[in-house]
């Protein structure tokens, strides 16, 4: 059977909602983001492995992210988490999916964790629904946030930005302003916490 087969069959076992999300995500704004998540998570990637899963009509290549929780942001989760992703590489066989994030052992990341192990991608809004976590280059001593193509982070509001997009140009007749300086990781905690708190959510972890 050929793959293009798997991922209609599976992608239809799962709904034709998620049959959208995986060819076209539209960037969530931040409360939808963080209202969406399950769990909210920051962690390290310490296993990435393919493998086959299912049967028959739902015989599939999935990768499964291990991921050691450093923090519980939103959310009750394990000290490690098992993420399935369709997708991945077995032997000679290949199965892509457009939008799904890529990650490598070591990664360290803020996760936007929804119904894992039920979708084709267990983060909320798929390439969007994680961060990565990174020295700021003019300040080794400051870890800052970065969005999926490895652009830093500068406000909760650029998560609304469509990924590879440049960012808003500056505003000044006479001169440009100098460009807000990227986000800290505990700039992004302390929003995330707040926005929870906003829209109600009694999961929010001290």
């Amino acid at each position: 059977m050929r793959f293009s087969r798997y991922l209609f069959l599976l992608l239809l076992g799962f709904g034709f909602a998620l049959v959208s999300r995986a060819t076209t995500v539209l960037p969530p704004e931040f409360s939808e983001l963080v209202g969406a998540a399950i769990q909210i998570v920051r962690g390290e990637v310490t296993a990435v492995r393919s493998e086959w899963c299912g049967a028959g009509d739902t015989h599939r290549i999935v990768t499964v992210v291990t991921v050691q929780v450093h923090r519980r942001i939103v959310g009750e989760a394990p000290d490690t988490l098992e993420l399935e992703f369709l997708g991945g590489t077995v032997g000679d066989q290949t199965l892509r999916v457009d939008g799904q994030p890529h990650f490598r052992v070591g990664d360290r990341q803020i996760l936007f964790v929804e119904n894992n192990g039920q979708q084709i991608c267990p983060l909320v809004a798929m390439m969007y629904g994680h961060y990565g976590i990174e020295r700021d280059p003019a300040d080794k001593s400051r870890e800052i946030v970065t969005r999926g193509e490895g652009i830093p982070l500068r406000s909760v509001t650029d998560v609304s930005r469509p990924l590879a997009a440049p960012p808003p140009a500056s505003v000044g007749s006479t001169a440009r302003s100098l460009p807000a300086p990227p986000l800290s990781v505990e700039s992004f905690e302390a929003s995330i916490r707040s926005t929870a708190v906003a829209l109600g959510r009694k999961d929010v972890q001290p």
